[in-house]
């Protein structure tokens, strides 16, 4: 290499190739032309790299009805995934036979990363139970990550004797079978979260289903019935509204919702019930449209509209290494399989 003189204060390099290196380059052309190969460049871009993406809208399937929590974080994630990706994402609700409709359309969506599931512990229950479905959960779609967690509470009636955590696990324990607790369904997460919760209370309670949260709540504070473990934005309404008493946050760390009510590891019951929706897509899907839609979802954990929607909803942003949460979707089939076999819980 030789330099120029200095032009306004710089060195201008001059690159001149050497005759050994062109002698080189000759015969490894010769080479080639020899096998019937031609010199292709290291950045030619693969077919899926070559084709943006997203080519055009992208849907994203909710398997719940409209109005309710994963309808509302949903559209609130869709809203900012349309302006990071710069195509529009629209809300699909796909409701119906506890979320195995909307599931199964996803997992027999077109498999170019334009279809996306919000799915939550409902999902995984479905799958872990054993029930015939119209799909497999682990081979028709892709963990990308979990979306929203949040901690879930034992309630009880505004007026019930129970003032505290502590004086109804120890009135349950002396009485077992007397206490009675509300869900909305034999084979649901609200379900699963209290016997959870009630092994590791060392109580035994009277299961009472109901359809619905909403009848299970109604018979709470009437006091046809003891306590509901539920999610933590039915739980700070009906706590709020004046309606319901919160013995208990079921969590390591207190929850900002509800600062004043202690967890139940504070009082002696080493349990963590947990609530949470993740995001999944067609199994298939090209991986460099789920890792940008994951890194899409990290973004957005850190947007104020996001964070604000999920605290109204009893959550936070929990963003996970791909890898890690497909563990964790493994780990709760296993987890919840076990736990219904247990309790001999089928699903018709």
């Amino acid at each position: 290499m030789q330099r120029n003189k200095p032009q306004n204060g710089c060195i201008q390099p001059v690159f001149r190739r050497d005759r050994a290196v062109d002698r080189l380059l000759r015969g490894a052309a010769l080479a080639l032309a020899a096998f019937g190969l031609t010199a292709v460049s290291v950045s030619t871009p693969s077919p899926v790299q070559a084709q943006a993406w997203p080519s055009r809208p992208v849907q994203m399937v909710v398997p719940f009805p409209p109005g309710g929590p994963p309808d509302i974080l949903a559209r609130t994630v869709a809203e900012f995934l349309t302006r990071d990706l710069g195509q529009p994402v629209v809300v699909s609700n796909r409701a119906g036979a506890d979320t195995i409709i909307g599931t199964d359309a996803v997992a027999k969506a077109p498999r170019d990363g334009h279809t996306l599931l919000v799915l939550g512990d409902s999902g995984i229950i479905n799958s872990a139970s054993g029930r015939k479905l119209p799909y497999d959960l682990k081979a028709d779609l892709v963990p990308v990550s979990m979306m929203l967690s949040g901690p879930q509470v034992v309630l009880v009636a505004a007026d019930s004797r129970f003032k505290n955590l502590p004086e109804l696990v120890s009135f349950a324990r002396a009485h077992p079978g007397k206490v009675s607790f509300a869900s909305a369904g034999a084979a649901t997460a609200i379900r699963m979260s209290t016997e959870v919760f009630n092994a590791a209370a060392k109580i035994d309670a009277l299961h009472v289903p109901y359809k619905g949260v909403a009848a299970a709540m109604n018979d709470i504070i009437g006091g046809r019935v003891d306590y509901i473990i539920t999610g933590m934005s039915v739980a700070v309404t009906a706590v709020r509204g004046g309606k319901m008493r919160a013995l208990a946050v079921n969590a390591r760390t207190r929850a900002e919702q509800l600062a004043e009510v202690p967890t139940a590891v504070e009082q002696g019951v080493d349990v963590d019930t947990t609530g949470w929706f993740g995001l999944f897509m067609t199994a298939g899907s090209p991986d460099p449209a789920v890792e940008r839609i994951h890194l899409a979802l990290v973004r957005a954990a850190g947007d104020d509209t996001v964070r604000s929607t999920m605290s109204k909803l009893g959550g936070a942003p929990r963003v996970m290494k791909r890898d890690d949460f497909a563990a964790f979707v493994d780990a709760e089939l296993v987890r919840i399989g076990a736990l219904m076999k247990r309790l001999n819980i089928t699903i018709d």
